[in-house]
């Protein structure tokens, strides 16, 4: 459970009692909570995964959709009560931190930011960093993960209040397809080393995050690939299709974030009763976005173990020597076709690039800049449940970057008495 407490967020006895967030990503306990210095069990009171305020004379302020919200709230009994009413629409939603932009003072003055449809562009790179062309997407399209022939890419699309679908681009014909349709959160795209299949994240059935797969023609249902009471996240693909990499939270209270293997057997009907994960990396510090190299012998991870976020590399299949290739902070790690270099974003947001020597065993070179990029939500973000803000071409020419619209401004609305227009 990630908890984001707010101690402004509080009432006029606020010295025993607060509201705070609870992000579980799962909506039967995901939603802001009252807690209270005398006691451990916290009552939720909104079911939501953004942030919220509470001010007097008593509302609470959210977000649905897009719409912020005011409803009625009793400081005394935790409750909410009434009818929500609509304060303002429009609200810009960071789509990697899950913030909704709006303050609001204690005497009668509220502030938002107001944002259009398309808050990003998919935006191609050279290794410059000359900006080479927006890309033909849906409004609200991130998280890009190309095809192994660099014909498509899969995008997610939502996010917010709203939920995420995966969306296949046809770079070349400017065409997006929607793959999947579920009214629940369906994010994480990878590709199968074909490129006939994408696997992704859902929480479908209501509760953990599980693995599906499904064909990237849209033909087809999605598969369960395995079922159990982890919250999942995909991170890679094997490219002899044989293994599954992925972020499992949650496991047991001795660890927190760790990386785990599903075998892929090929040839044979598999059913998600017959698949079992192993463990490839389980300690109690965070393992995360685990990418494993063309070849399958390494596999680059992210570790907080040295306090901050770092890539490292290791043997694969199997957890064995490794060696830590960021030197100031790095995530999101992404191989080279050929292997010969790593690419990751650092802690002050730009591309980097490691060359990386052949050989029984892995000659790491000194990473490289090649150039800064502007990105939507904390750059450095590398909780297993953030996408990537970028991906690389085979050959590591070009890249496209998840960046804000760029010189358009968010406009900053300021509401004085804004309880005058709510419904009485």
């Amino acid at each position: 459970m990630s908890l984001a407490v707010n101690m402004r967020t509080a009432f006029p006895n606020f010295c025993r009692h607060f509201l705070f967030l609870a992000d579980t990503n799962d909506e039967k306990t995901c939603g802001v909570y009252v807690g209270s210095l005398d006691s451990t069990e916290p009552k939720r009171v909104l079911t939501t995964d953004l942030n919220v305020s509470y001010t007097t004379p008593g509302y609470l302020l959210f977000v649905q959709g897009r719409a912020l919200m005011a409803q009625p709230f009793d400081a005394d009994r935790f409750e909410l009560s009434g009818e929500p009413s609509v304060v303002a629409d429009g609200i810009a939603i960071s789509q990697t931190a899950n913030t909704a932009t709006f303050s609001v003072s204690e005497h009668g003055v509220l502030a938002y930011a107001s944002q259009g449809s398309n808050p990003t562009r998919l935006t191609w790179f050279d290794r410059a960093g000359k900006d080479l062309g927006v890309i033909e997407a849906p409004a609200r399209a991130s998280a890009p993960e190309l095809s192994p022939d660099g014909n498509r890419m899969a995008v997610e699309v939502g996010g917010g209040s709203e939920p995420n679908d995966i969306w296949l681009l046809e770079m070349a014909r400017g065409m997006s397809t929607r793959l999947t349709t579920n009214s629940a959160n369906e994010r994480h795209a990878r590709w199968s080393p074909d490129g006939r299949r994408v696997l992704f994240q859902s929480n479908r059935e209501g509760g953990v995050y599980q693995l599906y797969e499904k064909p990237s023609s849209g033909a087809g249902t999605e598969e369960l690939l395995f079922r159990d009471a982890v919250r999942k996240y995909p991170t890679d693909w094997s490219s002899d299709g044989k293994f599954v990499a992925y972020t499992g939270f949650g496991f047991d209270a001795a660890t927190t974030a760790d990386l785990w293997i599903l075998p892929m057997a090929m040839g044979r009907p598999e059913s998600a009763d017959t698949r079992k994960p192993v463990p490839y990396l389980r300690t109690g510090f965070d393992e995360t976005q685990a990418r494993i190299s063309p070849d399958m012998r390494w596999m680059a991870y992210v570790s907080n173990e040295s306090t901050r976020q770092q890539v490292y590399i290791s043997t694969f299949p199997t957890f064995g020597e490794r060696e830590q290739v960021s030197t100031s902070g790095g995530v999101q790690p992404r191989w080279r076709r050929d292997g010969k270099e790593l690419f990751y974003l650092s802690s002050d947001r730009r591309i980097m690039a490691v060359p990386l020597g052949g050989g029984p065993t892995l000659d790491v070179g000194a990473p490289t800049a090649l150039f800064g990029v502007r990105v939507q939500g904390p750059g450095n973000s590398s909780s297993p449940y953030r996408p990537y803000f970028y991906d690389v071409t085979a050959d590591g020419q070009r890249f496209v970057v998840n960046v804000p619209t760029a010189g358009e401004a968010l406009p900053i609305t300021v509401v004085l008495n804004w309880t005058a227009g709510l419904k009485k």
